[in-house]
């Protein structure tokens, strides 16, 4: 993605209605699925610029994982790790809830 498009995602995360709803339907379905108890690591895979990290708010640490440092610059409160996610620079059990909510669509599109 082009730098410039981070910035723009950036500017809007937090006031575009598709990414509200997104998070709203995302934390509807944590909370009923997995119960989301306060606490814990927990860790977005390809968490881009951040949009998505207010999800996983609660825990007592978060952490935001992505292969793009232009990407990471913009998310904000949590931990930031420059990383692949088919490489975790993670302990084994060391993380109590992992998501990925934009992540595997990326991978491997040409461009059109």
């Amino acid at each position: 993605m082009e730098p410039r498009e981070y910035e723009r995602m950036a500017e809007l995360q937090d006031r575009h209605w598709w990414f509200d709803a997104k998070r709203r339907m995302a934390a509807s379905l944590l909370t009923r699925v997995v119960g989301l108890a306060s606490g814990g690591r927990r860790v977005e895979l390809g968490c881009g610029t951040g949009a998505m990290l207010p999800v996983l708010a609660g825990g007592s640490v978060q952490v935001g994982l992505d292969l793009e440092i232009a990407a990471l610059r913009h998310a904000v409160n949590a931990d930031r790790v420059l990383a692949d996610a088919m490489e975790l620079p993670l302990q084994s059990a060391s993380v109590d809830l992992t998501a990925s909510f934009d992540l595997l669509y990326h991978r491997a599109v040409g461009d059109v």
